[in-house]
């Protein structure tokens, strides 16, 4: 086994996370949107590991994908898209499809893969609750 360390801000304010909404709206926040480094009218992308289907990881692409962004009008800083089939995957993933307010997902540090970036989501305290 070979870990390596991810590491996230503890506190809320500046914290690196995803937002799924129970409407099908999934949110980055700032810190993730720089990470990402996301821009507007980029593509969010979700990948599951079929080794480890526990371990998901998201992607950010020019190309045309399945989550299109578009900054948050209100502080231009965390980014917005919708689709309610994939973050009800996700949500049933994760045993939270049943969740009535919205999640929120850490989001880890790239690891680099055929030159793309894949942004772990830190779902392992969620998983716990099964």
């Amino acid at each position: 086994m070979n870990l390596k360390q991810i590491k996230i801000q503890s506190s809320r304010m500046g914290k690196s996370y995803i937002s799924l909404g129970k409407s099908g709206t999934i949110t980055l926040s700032k810190k993730a949107a720089i990470i990402t480094a996301v821009e507007d009218g980029d593509f969010l992308q979700l990948h599951q590991d079929e080794d480890n289907p526990n371990d998901w990881y998201i992607s950010i692409s020019k190309e045309e994908g399945p989550i299109h962004l578009r900054a948050n009008k209100l502080n231009g800083t965390s980014f917005m898209g919708n689709n309610k089939g994939i973050v009800n995957t996700l949500k049933k993933a994760i045993n939270m499809e049943y969740e009535t307010k919205g999640i929120r997902i850490p989001v880890g540090q790239a690891t680099e893969l055929d030159g793309v970036k894949y942004y772990p989501l830190i779902t392992v305290k969620l998983l716990q609750n099964e």
